[in-house]
């Protein structure tokens, strides 16, 4: 599972307005939906979060994929009705189902792992342990 958040989403929302934080998110969303394999699901999670579900996608493949997420979004920017270049960053989470944990427990534990790639700085990816 994959925890992705927009990082400093709010500051977009103040500076361009919520109008363009919404392409901004729409744009992610198409990034997000470009790196997707058919097996994997993708889902907004909150404001500015979305939630990835990569079944049986091994540690490797799942880092990998969180890393092009990570760039791909940074490439990709979002233009405003003024014409301005908007680039989002994003922090990742990234945790595997360990057997016999609840669900709650394991999102918790991606979560945790989002939270832990904004306290490194954001702009990165981090597994949980």
């Amino acid at each position: 599972m994959l925890v992705i958040d927009c990082d400093n989403f709010k500051r977009i929302n103040d500076t361009f307005g919520h109008l363009e934080g919404d392409k901004v998110l729409q744009t992610l969303a198409k990034v997000i939906g470009q790196c997707l394999r058919r097996t994997d699901s993708a889902y907004r999670y909150g404001g500015e979060e979305f939630v990835l579900i990569l079944p049986e996608a091994e540690i490797g493949a799942a880092r990998m994929l969180a890393e092009r997420l990570r760039k791909d979004s940074l490439m990709k920017p979002c233009r405003s009705d003024k014409d301005q270049e908007i680039r989002c960053t994003v922090s990742i989470g990234l945790a595997t189902y360990q057997s016999g944990e609840t669900e709650s427990q394991f999102i918790r534990r991606a979560d945790e792992a989002n939270y832990e790639a904004k306290r490194r700085g954001k702009n990165c990816v981090v597994a949980a342990p």
